[in-house]
C-alpha cells in the first residue's frame, strides 16, 4: 500500500484537485461531500506517477485511486453515481478493472 499512498501523492504533473487530495487522504467522508458538490471531478482523469506497478505512469480516475486505498461503499457509492462510466473505464496499462461498489472489491489484471 505504500508505493500506492507515494504513487497518489507524488509524481504528477498536473495541479491536485481537491478531490484528488481528500482522496489521498482518505477523508472519505468529505470527498463524498465534495463529489456530491461537483459531480463532474469524478470523470477527471489525472496522470499519476507509477500508480499500478510503481514505476510506469498511469492516468486514473477518482475511483481508481480510491479503490486502491479501501474507501468506505458510500463513498465508492456516491463517485458511481456521479459518473457510471467510470466503473467500465479503464487505464491503457491494465486490460481489466472490475469493482462491486457494495463490497469495495476489487480486482485488476495487468497487461
Amino acid at each position: 500500500m505504500d508505493f500506492i499512498n507515494r504513487a497518489l501523492n507524488g509524481g504528477s504533473s498536473y495541479t491536485s484537485s481537491s478531490l484528488v487530495d481528500l482522496i489521498s487522504h482518505e477523508d472519505w467522508r468529505l470527498a463524498q461531500m465534495e463529489v456530491e458538490t461537483k459531480p463532474s471531478d469524478a470523470r477527471v482523469w489525472h496522470k499519476r506517477s507509477g500508480f499500478f506497478d510503481g514505476s510506469h505512469d498511469s492516468n486514473v480516475l477518482p475511483i481508481h485511486m480510491a479503490v486502491a486505498l479501501r474507501p468506505t461503499p458510500e463513498f465508492v457509492d456516491c463517485l458511481v453515481n456521479a459518473y457510471p462510466a467510470g466503473l467500465k473505464a479503464v487505464e491503457p496499462n491494465v486490460s481489466l478493472i472490475f469493482v462491486t461498489s457494495s463490497s469495495c472489491q476489487i480486482q485488476l489484471a495487468t497487461e
